[in-house]
């Protein structure tokens, strides 16, 4: 990505024993650690979510089912998996993003994971439309994928006030919530948001390429993957394996592109895929 598009690369990890030295460090132009020290004797990121929320009532989100919150001890009911990670390091990138003061230094912004793997080089930027949000078109589970996200400059205080109401008015985004009497995963959460914030008619996709991995011993708070022994890495999802060698079909090389983003998609690569 970072030599593909010209980018800058900015790490926002935790600080804790498991955040070895690695190569991104050596490419990273900002550096922002969640301090995990603060964390100390606690089972789950409460006390991050306690202290962003600065004593307002967050745990009152832990009540609404179902996976959005995941990872909570002391709700009435637990659910598994790590949502409010998801949402303490978001609204961290969030802080850091504007102490750092980057909403004008950039023109695109990339929110993706650290292992996350690019089998083909990335879209040229001149595909997307500076007015809209573009998201994979799979692993949506009745929302939009929490995994990559590329946004314009316009959106950028948007995409980055997904966790906001979260840590800034927890009551009241329970009430909204509540209203709509269904459960919630991080993506049916982040296409809520969107909705709210007037983001839908804006979103567009394009192929989900990518993939997550994990290396042998890596440690994983959720789909501990398959071997694959060509990569000698564990794909954790089979669905977007199967979806990233689909498009590694039809992407021969950069015009290839032409055809998979933007209007004539819809004409196009799904045509191709059954071909």
């Amino acid at each position: 990505l970072l030599d593909r598009l010209g980018a800058d690369l900015a790490l926002c990890v935790g600080d804790g024993p498991r955040e070895k030295p690695n190569p991104f460090y050596e490419h990273a132009r900002y550096v922002w650690k969640y301090p995990e020290s603060k964390l100390a004797g606690h089972e789950d990121w409460s006390a991050g979510m306690d202290e962003l929320a600065e004593g307002r009532n967050w745990r009152c989100l832990a009540e609404i089912p179902d996976s959005w919150m995941g990872g909570v001890k002391g709700a009435s009911q637990f659910w598994p998996g790590g949502g409010h990670l998801w949402m303490v390091f978001r609204e961290f990138l969030r802080r850091s993003f504007e102490a750092d003061r980057l909403h004008e230094k950039y023109d695109w912004l990339i929110i993706t994971r650290s292992d996350m793997l690019y089998p083909i080089p990335h879209p040229p930027l001149g595909l997307f439309s500076p007015d809209c949000v573009h998201v994979p078109d799979a692993e949506r589970y009745n929302g939009f994928t929490d995994r990559h996200v590329l946004v314009p400059r316009a959106h950028f205080q948007k995409v980055l006030d997904l966790p906001r109401d979260v840590f800034e008015k927890p009551e009241d985004l329970a009430r909204r919530m509540n209203a709509l009497g269904r459960s919630w995963n991080t993506e049916s959460y982040i296409k809520f948001r969107f909705g709210e914030m007037g983001l839908l008619p804006k979103v567009r996709f394009f192929p989900y390429y990518m993939y997550l991995v994990r290396s042998p011993g890596g440690v994983t708070r959720w789909a501990r993957g398959t071997f694959n022994e060509e990569l000698r890495l564990y794909v954790k999802y089979r669905g977007e394996f199967v979806n990233s060698r689909l498009v590694q079909v039809l992407v021969s090389g950069e015009g290839d592109w032409r055809h998979l983003i933007g209007p004539r998609r819809y004409l196009n690569w799904r045509i191709y895929a059954y071909a």
